[in-house]
């Protein structure tokens, strides 16, 4: 009985040695790539001279809304970003398409004017997590609404 106790001890010891370092260093890397977003939003806030009163992230896609009708789109894994005024906006339209029972895509249109659209994809099937369903539901309604009274 005492060398079972003895072993699961140990194991519990060398399990305790081996993921506390994990876990401590992915917190820090959390924390190193949120400072690097949040500097990347204040260096295209200060150049495009406007602040974010609202920031929604979903996936890598960053989505922050401005004081001055403007929608900032971040892609946090390369950080390349588009700013889209939203004075140019006619109409936003929130999309769901299903496969069968499931869903396959949710994506927010936006027409613009000259006839131009711009899709914001909030979920993609297979390279979205499943985790992010409601999330991407939640969103694509809210922003639909958002974007539909600031016209």
């Amino acid at each position: 009985m005492t060398d079972i106790l003895v072993n699961s001890l140990v194991m519990a010891g060398v399990a305790a040695c081996i993921l506390i370092p994990v876990f401590i260093v992915k917190k820090i890397n959390r924390k190193k790539k949120q400072a690097l977003i949040q500097s990347k939003l204040d260096e295209i806030a200060l150049s495009q001279q406007v602040k974010f009163i609202r920031t929604e992230t979903i996936g890598n896609l960053l989505l922050a809304y401005s004081e001055s009708n403007k929608l900032l789109l971040l892609n946090s894994a390369d950080f390349t970003h588009e700013i889209i005024t939203l004075e140019n906006v006619v109409n936003v339209q929130e999309y769901i398409d299903y496969n069968g029972k499931e869903v396959k895509n949710i994506l927010v249109r936006l027409s613009l004017n000259g006839g131009k659209n711009k899709d914001i994809q909030l979920y993609k099937q297979y390279d979205s997590s499943e985790r992010e369903l409601s999330k991407a539901k939640k969103l694509a309604a809210e922003l639909t609404s958002l974007l539909s009274t600031s016209n």
